[in-house]
């Protein structure tokens, strides 16, 4: 099997979690006493994990960010603004 054109393909299709997981998979000695149902399933599990931490790292930024604006606005309106 053609491992490294798969590989890149996964890259291409956005589905990077599963591509770095076949990548660790071809690296493990012990990954042949898996099933295909059970291998494929770490692939699965590892591209929902990768694409929820990315989700949630956005949102956390996406937060982070609103906080920051918000405090501007309270110093804002705490100011004197004098003509």
């Amino acid at each position: 099997m053609l491992v490294q054109p798969t590989v890149e393909k996964l890259y291409s299709l956005k589905l990077t979690g599963m591509a770095k997981a076949l990548e660790e998979q071809l690296q493990t000695q012990d990954i042949d006493s898996l099933s295909f149902e059970e291998r494929f399933g770490l692939l699965v599990d590892r591209e929902m994990t990768e694409r929820q931490n990315r989700r949630l790292g956005l949102r956390l930024k996406k937060g982070w960010c609103i906080r920051k604006f918000a405090n501007w606005i309270k110093g804002v309106s705490h100011r004197r603004i004098s003509f």
